[in-house]
């Protein structure tokens, strides 16, 4: 028998990270603020932090052995980064100059956070944004833009064992894989997958 849980007072869930016997759950935003609950694994209900994201969404979570990473829609933020022993500590990413959609998925390596923007808006392409993961120093973004080929729609992004990240669009329904590596410079090269 499935159990239904309900989460009084909250909007809809946005993102979710099981951790051991945890859970972490994110709610959509009101007035700039979402919900992050650390509840437990086997009964969401026993809720064991509430704390506060200032963002009007959480879009995608990720963590390692002592922090959540967040990627999020807000106007000043770009994500965040919360303790995981006290997430009361919460440490945001500033958007830079030059971003204008949010982060909607996010990846690391062991030292540099990536952050991606899908490319939806007039005029705008995905962009891959990086930061020093634990200084939260802005480092450069990867423009996914060159002569013949513009990347957009970006839904996805991930990394390989050797630093590749790897970037999932779409173009009327067929799905793109990109592979975006470094190489004197940023380059990346995309493949349909029909």
């Amino acid at each position: 028998m499935k159990n239904k849980y309900s989460f009084t007072g909250e909007q809809k869930i946005t993102a979710t990270l099981v951790d051991g016997d945890y859970i972490w759950i994110c709610f959509f935003g009101v007035s700039n603020r979402c919900a992050l609950y650390k509840s437990s694994k086997f009964n969401p209900n026993i809720k064991y932090w509430d704390v506060d994201i200032s963002a009007d969404e959480v879009t995608a979570i990720i963590d390692d052995t002592s922090y959540l990473y967040l990627s999020l829609d807000d106007s000043v933020s770009m994500g965040a980064m919360v303790n995981k022993v006290t997430p009361s500590t919460i440490a945001y990413y500033s958007i830079p100059a030059g971003v204008t959609e949010k982060a909607i998925d996010l990846i690391d390596d062991e030292t540099y956070i990536y952050f991606l923007t899908p490319g939806i808006e007039s005029g705008a392409n995905s962009q891959i944004i990086k930061y020093d993961k634990s200084t939260l120093n802005f480092v450069e973004i990867i423009d996914l833009a060159k002569s013949g080929e513009i990347i957009e729609n970006a839904s996805k992004i991930d990394i390989d064992g050797v630093g590749n990240l790897w970037v999932v669009s779409e173009l009327n329904s067929t799905p793109i894989l990109t592979k975006v590596w470094y190489d004197s410079g940023w380059n990346f090269s995309s493949t349909v997958l029909a």
